[in-house]
C-alpha cells in the first residue's frame, strides 16, 4: 500500500485517509504545546513515523504512528 502524506492533516482526516488505504491509526502523541481538549482538537499532523519520502509502500495493516502539534 502507498504510505499517504498525512502532515498538516487534522487527527479526523488523517485517520480517515489511513483507513481508506488500509493502514491502522498507531499511537498518537502531541506536542508540548497541546495542553488541552481544545489544542488537540485544533492540532494537526506535524510528523508520521512511515513517511513517503523515506519509504513509499508497506504491508497493507500497517499501524503509522502520527504526532500532532500547533501549526
Amino acid at each position: 500500500v502507498r504510505v499517504p502524506w498525512l502532515v498538516g492533516l487534522s487527527l479526523k482526516d488523517a485517520s480517515s485517509i489511513l483507513s481508506r488505504r488500509n493502514l491502522a491509526l498507531g499511537h498518537v502523541g502531541y506536542a508540548p504545546d497541546v495542553h488541552n481538549a481544545l489544542d488537540s482538537s485544533l492540532a494537526v499532523v506535524v510528523s508520521q513515523d512511515a513517511s513517503p519520502a523515506d519509504e513509499l509502500y508497506v504491508r497493507e495493516g500497517t499501524a503509522i504512528d502520527l504526532y500532532l502539534g500547533k501549526h
